[in-house]
């Protein structure tokens, strides 16, 4: 089987996104955030469950920025526990198909 960090590779496309959101569950993210790096707490998670909720009703990407207004999440917090981009780190944590756009103009479907 191929692995990818433990995880079977064939769930995740190259760039580490998971390929099919029906896959994704909490055991899974925290896997994948231990991969990453990312020790997951209560913040994560909410952020994570927050971030899917988005997705499953509007079948499209939040957008990374207006996501952070929309909720008031501490930026600080979230952004100091990534070693990369949060907006890529999160995506694949909470087992979207890519990153979140940064910019409205550039909100897509996956």
């Amino acid at each position: 089987m191929n692995q990818f960090g433990g995880l079977n590779r064939e769930l995740f496309s190259q760039e580490g996104y998971l390929l099919d959101d029906h896959h994704w569950t909490f055991e899974l993210g925290e896997q994948i955030a231990n991969q990453l790096g990312v020790s997951p707490n209560a913040e994560l998670w909410h952020l994570v469950s927050f971030i899917r909720e988005i997705y499953l009703q509007r079948g499209k990407l939040p957008i990374w920025p207006k996501l952070l207004k929309d909720e008031e999440f501490n930026l600080d917090l979230v952004v100091n526990r990534f070693q990369g981009p949060p907006h890529e780190l999160l995506a694949k944590i909470s087992g979207l198909p890519g990153p979140m756009p940064i910019q409205e103009n550039s909100e897509t479907k996956p």
